[in-house]
Order: C-alpha cells, then sequence, then structure tokens
C-alpha cells in the first residue's frame, strides 16, 4: 500500500463522525420540511385570527355590527365550540 493510498482510507471513528452529521442534516430537513408545512398551515389561521380580534373589538363599540356578529359568531360556534 502506497502512503497516498493509505492517507486516503477515513478511518472508522471518522465514519461515525460522518455518519452522525449525514443523519442530522436529514433530521435538520425533516424538521424544516415539518416546520415550513405548519407553517404553511398557519398562516391562513393567522388571517382568520386578526378578522376575528378586529371584529371583536368592533363587538365592544357597536354590538349591532352584523359583520362582527357574523365573524365573531362563526369563531365562537365553529372554531372555539361554544
Amino acid at each position: 500500500m502506497t502512503p497516498r493510498a493509505k492517507n486516503s482510507l477515513t478511518p472508522p471513528r471518522n465514519w461515525s463522525r460522518s455518519s452522525r452529521r449525514r443523519l442530522q442534516k436529514s433530521r435538520m430537513r425533516s424538521v424544516r420540511k415539518e416546520f415550513l408545512a405548519r407553517h404553511s398551515e398557519l398562516k391562513p389561521l393567522q388571517t382568520q385570527w386578526t378578522a376575528i380580534t378586529k371584529a371583536k373589538s368592533a363587538l365592544e363599540t357597536t354590538p349591532d355590527d352584523e359583520m362582527a356578529n357574523g365573524t365573531y359568531g362563526r369563531y365562537l360556534c365553529l372554531l372555539a365550540g361554544h
């Protein structure tokens, strides 16, 4: 075996390190993928929540507001379970 060939081999100790790195990267990919999926699910809910809070504050000042009653009522009945 020539010195160059001997140096090109990776000792088993480094194999486990590189395997751990690959595993961490793959876990990071799966975590990132899950994060992006949840983020895309939450984005529409965030806009709905903004509308719900606006409706609730509108009802505090004008309790007869039909649009606010509809928005907040849907939230209470369908999402909050009241």
